[in-house]
């Protein structure tokens, strides 16, 4: 998915919370040094959220910089970064209070133990029914793209 938020990739309309998760990987990406795709198909968002579920969130470090980093500024960064990418776009930040978790200026969010599950309901014909679900734990709030957004082909 790279810098495209899922809501947007799946219903094609943008918001100001699909900004802040394109902001969320492009400061995944620096902390990291790698990028939003790589080579083996690995989602950066994926990478980062694995290594927080281990409770090694720091071996996310671009390693470049061979340790030499303040480690909490770096897992203030990563933890802003998974923020602001988080599947759920009601629960992702506005960038104003991005930048001041970034500067140190406002605390950080407490992040789940695991990533929540994306569940994404789409508004189908009477007696029609999908659900998909994109990775991690289920964390209760899906949202629906409303009917107006789809064709009635």
């Amino acid at each position: 998915m790279g810098y495209l938020a899922p809501e947007y990739a799946f219903s094609g309309v943008p918001t100001v919370k699909t900004d802040v998760n394109s902001f969320g990987v492009v400061v995944l990406e620096v902390a990291s040094g790698r990028r939003p795709v790589d080579e083996e198909r690995l989602v950066i968002t994926d990478y980062v959220w694995d290594l927080w579920e281990k409770g090694m969130i720091l071996e996310a470090a671009d390693p470049k910089l061979m340790g030499h980093f303040n480690r909490m500024e770096m897992e203030r960064t990563l933890i802003v970064g998974l923020s602001c990418a988080y599947p759920n776009c009601e629960k992702r930040p506005v960038m104003r209070e991005a930048a001041r978790m970034l500067k140190g200026e406002s605390p950080i969010p407490v992040l789940p133990s695991k990533k929540p599950v994306l569940r994404i309901q789409s508004v189908l014909p009477e007696g029609c029914e999908e659900i998909m679900n994109f990775g991690g734990d289920i964390d209760g709030t899906p949202w629906s793209t409303p009917r107006t957004h789809f064709s009635k082909n």
